[in-house]
This record gives structure tokens, sequence and C-alpha cells, in this order.
């Protein structure tokens, strides 16, 4: 078993995977003297640190949903939310296991078997769901946090990454690699945002679940391999500007979904607006010309960074959150047709709500994650 984990961790840890030739662990160790002395290269060693600081974002959100969001929730109306429990029958519990959403020949059926009415199965099936339907207030609250993040992280990149040569000329970013000088501020910069990661990767199984759900999962997992792989071999640079291109355009969605839950639909609006020019230039314009493509196809890179598999597997997840942000841009699509077809922004397509029992479904209202919002009679 030990000779099996020794083979498995140098297989890992080979230096041949992680550095181009003439490029060895040794090169990246810190030293007080020497002709790299008062360069601080990243170690394997500091990646301890995102656990602790998972931990205490994750006070801090307690903190901050409980004693700020909620309390300015409520004052807007939001309410935890009274759920319908369903009649447990087990027939139909198993069924909802399997499908939440039978069709019409299932439904018939259940109604057979059950001697109940076809509208007594599906109001059963409808109750059920909402029974795993999170309240206005939490998501409310689970917005105001991610809003409160995005910010602050947007802000600190933005500033401590300003007067960068780099943060201008992406080939910068792999001049004099390896030996690059990570400072305090981006130590700290890089350690948070893996920090705030891997707290999302924790509580996406008791956050609001969206339909996204998987994507969700991919993303953070892809995020977090992202940032670790490019501390390890000092990849900061680059890793530095996919952080402040992200977080540039997260925060405008959660203030936008903010607003729509306390009824201010014109800021929602605009602020989703506002997030849609964003997302376009941020994420499918700057993302893939001035961050993926200068790796991929730029002649100078090689002269001074050779390929090895290492970059290989940083292009290879530079891709995955591309392809992400185009699925993620269907979602914002169809959202932006629903919003000039029904004068108003509907819901984050990401999320898996549904309606309340209420006799108003047959008056023609919608009710989206508690909002009551009137469809246009076609």
């Amino acid at each position: 078993m030990a000779g099996a984990l020794d083979y498995v961790g140098s297989y890992v840890w080979s230096e041949k995977f992680w550095f181009p030739e003439n490029v060895s662990w040794k090169d990246i160790e810190n030293h007080d003297e020497g002709p790299n002395a008062g360069i601080y290269h990243p170690q394997i060693s500091d990646l301890i640190m995102p656990i602790p600081v998972a931990v205490l974002l994750g006070v801090i959100r307690f903190c901050f949903e409980r004693f700020i969001a909620a309390p300015i929730g409520r004052s807007y109306g939001l309410r935890e939310g009274k759920i319908m429990v369903a009649e447990y029958i087990p027939i139909l519990e198993k069924a909802y296991r399997k499908t939440k959403r039978p069709d019409d020949k299932a439904i018939e059926g259940f109604s057979k078997k059950l001697s109940k009415s076809t509208r007594q199965v599906e109001r059963w099936f409808r109750k059920r769901r909402n029974q795993d339907r999170s309240s206005e207030l939490k998501k409310f609250c689970e917005s105001g946090w991610r809003f409160l993040f995005y910010v602050s992280a947007h802000i600190y990149g933005t500033v401590i990454l300003w007067n960068k040569r780099y943060f201008a000329e992406t080939l910068h970013c792999w001049i004099g690699w390896p030996h690059q000088h990570v400072s305090s501020d981006l130590y700290w910069y890089y350690m948070i945002e893996l920090g705030f990661y891997v707290a999302l990767a924790f509580s996406l199984m008791t956050d609001v679940r969206r339909k996204d759900f998987y994507e969700m999962i991919i993303h953070h997992i892809a995020t977090i391999g992202l940032l670790t792989f490019s501390w390890i071999n000092n990849m900061v640079r680059i890793g530095s500007l996919v952080l402040v291109v992200h977080d540039a355009v997260d925060y405008w969605m959660e203030g936008a979904k903010m607003a729509k839950y306390i009824r201010k639909q014109k800021i929602c609006d605009a602020m989703f607006v506002v997030f849609a020019v964003v997302w376009f230039v941020t994420r499918l314009v700057i993302f893939p010309i001035c961050i993926i493509k200068p790796i991929m196809v730029t002649p100078g890179l090689h002269n001074y960074v050779p390929g090895w598999p290492g970059l290989t597997l940083m292009k290879t997840q530079l891709i995955i959150l591309l392809g992400l942000h185009i699925v993620w841009t269907y979602f914002i699509g169809r959202i932006a047709v629903k919003s000039v077809l029904y004068d108003n922004v509907q819901k984050d397509e990401r999320s898996d709500s549904e309606s309340a029992v209420t006799e108003e479904e047959t008056n023609g209202t919608v009710l989206d994650g508690n909002l009551n919002v009137n469809k246009k009679k076609e």
C-alpha cells in the first residue's frame, strides 16, 4: 500500500508535469540570499490557509445574513413563509423521488390507484414541490451575502492590480516566470478568494438549489482547481486576472435578484441590463480574447514559457470556464427574452422555484418565488 501511494505521489508531484524543462521544485523555494532573494514564491503549504479563511467567511456570512440581511429583508415585508406540508402517501412519495413533475398519464394512473381526482393528485405534487422550495427571505439573504463579497473582492482586486503592468498587457504574466514575486496583497487576494469558493462548494448543499446545480459544482471545482494549480507553480498573475474579470459581473445579478425579492422592479430591470452588458463584455470578450487567446496562440509566449503538461491543464481549465460562460449566456438570454415579452425580468432562470398553491393560478397570475408578477394577456 505504501509503495502504491509513493508511486502515485511521485507521479502527482512529478516535475515533468508541473514545470517545463530546466525548472524544478527547488527553483521556487524561497531564499534570503542569492539571485532570487526577496522574491516570494508561492508554496504548497500556503494552501492550508484557505481552510481557516473559509471557516471565517462562513462565520461572517452567518452573522451578516442573520443580523443584517434578514432584518433588511423583513423591513420590506419578506417572511420565512409557511409551506403547506403534503400528506404522506407512500405511492406518491416514491414517485416524487423519481420525477417531481409526472405526466398526465401518470397522474391518471395515481388517481385510479388512490381513488382520488386528478386535481387532488396534481395538488399533492405541487404541495410536495413547495416543501422543497426556499423562502424569499432565505434567497434575499444568500444573494445579499454574495453581493457583499463580490463587490468587496472586485474592488480589492482592481485596486491591487491596477498599477501592475500585466493588468494591461497579458504577456507580462509570463515574463520572468517562475521567479515572480507574490506581494502580500496579492497573497491575501488569492487566499480569500480560494477560501470563498471552498466555502461555496460546501454551502451548495444547503443553499437554494437552482437548475444549474451541477454546472455550479463543475464551476466551483474548476475554479478551485485553477486557483490551486496556478498558485503551486506561480501562475498567480494570470489567475488574478481571471478572478478580477469574474468578480466584475456577479454582484450585478445578485443585486438584481435582491431588488426583485423586495419588489423594486425598476431597480431590478436596470441592474439586470447592466449585468447582461457587463457579462457579455467580461465573460465573452475580455476573458477569451485577453486571457485565453494569448496563452493559446501568442507566438512570443513560448519565448518565456515553453509548453508542458501543466500548462495544457491550465488551458483546459480556462476552456471549461468559458464553456460554462456560454451555457449561462443561454440562461441569461432566456431571461432577456421574457423581460421583453412581459415588460420586466421574470426570474433568475437558474432558480428552481415553484408556484405556491393558490386559486389565483386560474386568473392569469404567476407567482414567481412568492412574488406576484402579472402576465400580459395574449
